[in-house]
């Protein structure tokens, strides 16, 4: 258990549950571990977090994070980067959404990182009339 600015904290560390953070390596797997780990530990009045270290960039498939969690308050902290896969590197792949936060109560999400859904790579096969944000 540490502690800081949320209070008593439990940290789920993804590159404890075999993140690489390279960019290339499908990390999907270590962050469902960690969440697993944060999401379904003992509940205690500590809140979990899912920690994404900085200076690295994680390569996430579709995926699912699924609740509920014991705790009343989860947290995902993005100190690091967290990309999608090229849109050639969805080929096969049913999904059409990349990440799902599911039956959650008390997520939070925040950090200094970057969730980058490589939109830019969709948005030639999806013409608009009006220009995507950047």
């Amino acid at each position: 258990m540490a502690s800081s600015s949320l209070g008593a904290t439990t940290i789920s560390n993804v590159m404890s549950y075999g993140a690489v953070g390279n960019g290339r390596a499908d990390d999907s797997q270590a962050f469902l571990k960690a969440w697993k780990a944060a999401c379904q530990g003992q509940a205690t009045s500590a809140t979990p977090v899912v920690y994404v270290p900085p200076k690295k960039t994680f390569l996430l498939s579709p995926l699912t994070f699924n609740g509920p969690c014991k705790s009343s308050r989860v947290y995902m902290l993005v100190s690091g980067n967290i990309v999608a896969p090229v849109k050639t590197g969805w080929s096969g792949n049913q999904k059409n959404v990349w990440i799902i936060f599911s039956n959650i109560n008390g997520l939070v999400v925040k950090g200094k990182g970057v969730i980058d859904g490589q939109g830019s790579s969709w948005w030639p096969s999806r013409p608009c009339f009006n220009d995507p944000a950047n």
